[in-house]
């Protein structure tokens, strides 16, 4: 089921079918390139967004989880949990009822 779904175009913009939360920013580049393979979530699947501190602003990740259809967010605790909280006035990224959630 989860295939199928990552196969899919997520409808939202920030509201990733799968949230997959590790605690070392190697494990997060490792798993990413694993879901950025076309065997698991197709041609039409949504974007892979790898989350974490290092080289990145948390504003340039707070705009393009804004703007893209995410199928997978791989990334920290602290960034995740500061995309999901403390982006400004309103919550950037989106936990639905349908969200996976993989904690390595």
């Amino acid at each position: 089921m989860l295939k199928t779904r990552l196969a899919q175009k997520p409808k939202d913009n920030g509201a990733p079918t799968l949230l997959f939360i590790s605690g070392a920013a190697l494990r997060v580049i490792d798993v990413t390139r694993i879901f950025k393979s076309k065997t698991l979530r197709g041609e039409k699947g949504g974007d892979v967004a790898k989350l974490f501190a290092r080289h990145s602003k948390l504003e340039e990740h707070a705009q393009y989880v804004k703007r893209t259809r995410i199928g997978v967010a791989v990334g920290t605790p602290g960034r995740i949990g500061k995309l999901l909280c403390d982006t400004g006035e309103y919550y950037t990224m989106l936990v639905r009822s349908s969200t996976k959630l993989t904690i390595s």
